[in-house]
This record gives C-alpha cells, sequence and structure tokens, in this order.
C-alpha cells in the first residue's frame, strides 16, 4: 500500500511538470493572466484540475487565498480525499479532514479556527513543508514558526521577498500559492528546487541564530544566545552570527560594512566578513571607567571593521543597548592555504577562551 502510494505521489507531481507545456488552452480561458509572471503555473494548475477560476472569466491571481482555498489546493493536487463529515455546513471540511489523516494539517497549525482568513506565508510554509517532506508528518514532530520556516525556505518551497525577507505574517496571492503548489509537487517528484540562500538564511538564524550552514555549508557549534561578561558589571550576549561575502550586495547584512574601515587599513571589497549581533546589559548604576568591547571579544587571525561606535560601552551608559561587531579576512591569491585554515577553523576568542563557529572543529 505505502509502495502504491508513494508511486501516486510521485506519478501527480510527473503530471504537473508535464502539464505546464500544454496549457495555451488552459490559461487563455482567462481574462486576466495574459502575461502575467505565473501565467504557465496558472495554466498548469488548471490543466490539471487542481484550481478553477472564477464565473466571470477571470482567475484573479492577485486577489487573497484562504486558508480553505489552499488546504483545497493542496487536497487536490495530492488526491487526497477526506472522510464524510456528518452535517458539516462548510465545503472545506472533507479537505481539512484528508490533509489532518494524511499529516500535512493538524489543529494546532493556527491561531484559530476561521478557515475563510486569508492565509499567511508562514502558515503556508509549514504545510508545503510537511506536504513535501514525509519526516515532518510525523505526529511527534513539531514544527513551530521558525522550523517550519527553515525548512521550507532550505527545500526551495518558499522564496524570500526583498534580500530574502521572510514576511512570515504576509499574505499569499492565487498566484503564488499555485507557485508553491507546483513547487511541493515537483519537491515530490524529486526534483531538486532553487534556493533563496538569503531567505534561507534569515530563517536559519531566526532558528540557530547563525546562517553558516546556508552561507558556508557548515553546521555552527554556537548555541544562541550565549551571554558572557565582560567585567563584573558588564555583559554582552551575542543574539546572532553571519557570514558573508562583500560581493554579495543582497545580503540581509552587507550595509553593516557600507561606510565602514578596516583595522588592518586593506579595502573592503575581497573579503569575508562574520558580523556578530551582540547586546549589552549595562547595569542601572554608571561606572567609572568605559569599555572597549574589543579588548575582551576578537577573531584571531581577522580585522576588526569599525562601523559607527557600536563596540563602546561609556562609562556613564546604563541599561540595555544594541550593536554589531564586525570581523574581515580578505580573500588571498598569495597563501590560499592560511586563509582556508582561517575560514574553516574560524572563532572568536572572550576573556582569554576561544569558541569555535564551526561544529566539524576539534
Amino acid at each position: 500500500m505505502k509502495h502504491w502510494k508513494k508511486g501516486l505521489l510521485i506519478a501527480a507531481g510527473a503530471a504537473w511538470i508535464n502539464a505546464q507545456w500544454g496549457t495555451g488552452q488552459a490559461h487563455a480561458q482567462f481574462s486576466d493572466v495574459t502575461g502575467h509572471w505565473a501565467e504557465m503555473s496558472i495554466g498548469a494548475a488548471v490543466a490539471a484540475n487542481y484550481v478553477d477560476g472564477y464565473p466571470d472569466g477571470s482567475f484573479k491571481p492577485e486577489n487573497e487565498i484562504s486558508r480553505a482555498e489552499f488546504v483545497k489546493l493542496v487536497a487536490s493536487a495530492l488526491h487526497v480525499q477526506g472522510a464524510g463529515i456528518a452535517n458539516s455546513s462548510s465545503w472545506y471540511d472533507g479537505y481539512v479532514s484528508g490533509l489532518k489523516l494524511e499529516g500535512v494539517v493538524r489543529d494546532s497549525d493556527f491561531s484559530d479556527s476561521n478557515w475563510d482568513k486569508a492565509i499567511s506565508r508562514v502558515e503556508m510554509a509549514r504545510m508545503a513543508a510537511r506536504a513535501s517532506l514525509a519526516e515532518l508528518r510525523d505526529p511527534e514532530v513539531a514544527l513551530d514558526d521558525a522550523t517550519a520556516m527553515y525548512y521550507a525556505t532550505r527545500s526551495g518551497l518558499i522564496q524570500g521577498l526583498h534580500k530574502g525577507e521572510l514576511a512570515l505574517d504576509g499574505l499569499t496571492t492565487r498566484a503564488q500559492s499555485v507557485t508553491v503548489l507546483e513547487r511541493i509537487m515537483k519537491a515530490r517528484a524529486g526534483e531538486k528546487l532553487p534556493v533563496d540562500k538569503y531567505a534561507a538564511g534569515r530563517a536559519e538564524v531566526a532558528l540557530t541564530g547563525t546562517n553558516f550552514e546556508s552561507a558556508y555549508g557548515k553546521r555552527t557549534a554556537l548555541k544562541l544566545p550565549a551571554e558572557y561578561s565582560l567585567t563584573s558589571d558588564v555583559k554582552m550576549t551575542i543574539k546572532e552570527a553571519w557570514f558573508f561575502d562583500s560581493s554579495e550586495k543582497d545580503s540581509p547584512v552587507w550595509e553593516l560594512i557600507e561606510g565602514g574601515k578596516r583595522s588592518d587599513r586593506k579595502g573592503l571589497e575581497d573579503s569575508y566578513y562574520f558580523a556578530y549581533k551582540a547586546e549589552y546589559d549595562m547595569g542601572s548604576k554608571a561606572r567609572d571607567y568605559s569599555v572597549r568591547v574589543l579588548d575582551y571579544f576578537d577573531m584571531i587571525g581577522w580585522a576588526h571593521v569599525f562601523t559607527t561606535g557600536e563596540d563602546q560601552i561609556l562609562r556613564l551608559e546604563t541599561g540595555i543597548k544594541e550593536g554589531w561587531i564586525i570581523f574581515a579576512l580578505s580573500k588571498s591569491k598569495s597563501d590560499p592555504s592560511k586563509q582556508k585554515y582561517n575560514l574553516q577553523y574560524s572563532g572568536y576568542e572572550i576573556n582569554n577562551k576561544n569558541h569555535y563557529l564551526f561544529a566539524d572543529q576539534d
């Protein structure tokens, strides 16, 4: 039975892919999709009978899609039929019931039971991730917002907005939902989807505190947030750690280095960067001394990037404040082995104690 179901799912995915090549008549019937960016995806979905238009001959691709409508879309594509529900007054109850039986939808997925409410990006991401990845349908596997977006972005099911913005509470249009469904079906058919590395990086940071795996292919060894005492009355908590390349202008944190100056007086281009988002607890009483964070926190072999003086804690400052500490490493052609070592064995030193960044370091 399981083998039959797996074959059906792969066949369904292949049917979607094949449908894209003969959708001219399918999307020509709508008055408002010609030239639309999702025209082909809409046509494929219509040809496969996964989605319908409106009686007036339109598809309304930019209209928001409700939770119920997306549930029907996914259930139809996966050939899931819900168990009969006695005395049901809602057209979508069977689809909801069917996806619950499949493990794609759970009661805890939504903050309320209003199925007519517009579906959010994170709600769609959670459903897409479960529909595509069998291990996530295990009842024992929890899928909170951060975890759902992590799996959805790293699998290519969900793309980011500007510079990878996730917009968890953002709403989704009918056109976007059809595109997500197309990705679900391709993933189930075994196709590898293109990944928005900046969206995946943001999702990874939200889940783990770092973007190391998305940006560099290495798992983090850090457990963030991590709190350290700089002095007896000043604490620093590292909340996030980002790795990026100076050429990545669309990186969510690239703007941090604009206007900065390196401690070794080298240029900002052709470099790798680590950027740490830190929170400083300066206590409730003023001190009789200032704190230069770099006297306590450093990356050996990396140059510090001076930006806006966020690495200084003045003696009269109290309370909580946040800032970024940034380090740079020039891309080296003359000594690639040393550069590779400095990258692979990167770490920071705080109060004379080393902390490696990557999980595969000894």
